[in-house]
């Protein structure tokens, strides 16, 4: 559930997108978790795609949220970060009418799931493809360290 003024509208390149509809300073809590729906991997499979775009790999299954402000993009560069398991807070100000992005990489972290996605986020920081162990790389898990969810160290330790 989005904890800040925000406003959902289609982006350029990569469809439905979350704007700050004000100021968010470095630090806010931006979005948590409420009312997770937990999924196995086979049921996974079978939901529709909208869906599936939203949900994430967390362990032997997969979760996701029906509430409003769920249509979230990826950046390499990205503005809000975890703070706990099911929160993201500000990484940095967030300007009025911003796009507020995650690095899908903090997540999507599941050897099941090797799509590759093409990244469209024109950070300089962009990785330009999306893969599912992104977050194994050295460099990137350092710029990350200490803000990501607890099951995805789990999957860093047990894949380095």
């Amino acid at each position: 559930m989005m904890l800040v003024p925000f406003l959902e509208k289609q982006t350029k390149d990569k469809g439905l997108g979350v704007f700050a509809k004000s100021f968010i300073p470095k630090g806010t809590v931006v979005w948590r978790l409420t009312n997770p729906v937990r999924v196995s991997k086979d049921e996974y499979s079978k939901l529709p795609k909208n869906i599936k775009n939203q949900a994430y790999p967390e362990g032997d299954h997969f979760v996701y949220s029906l509430c409003s402000g769920e249509a979230w993009n990826h950046s390499c560069d990205a503005n809000t970060w975890w703070t706990k398991d099911n929160e993201l807070s500000a990484r940095r100000d967030i300007k009025e009418d911003e796009e507020i992005t995650y690095d899908y990489a903090t997540t999507d972290i599941d050897p099941d799931v090797t799509r590759t996605w093409q990244c469209k986020c024109g950070s300089i920081k962009c990785r330009h493809n999306i893969n599912w162990n992104d977050i194994l790389l050295p460099e990137l898990y350092e710029e990350y360290k200490g803000h990501l969810p607890s099951f995805v160290e789990k999957m860093v330790r047990k894949y380095n």
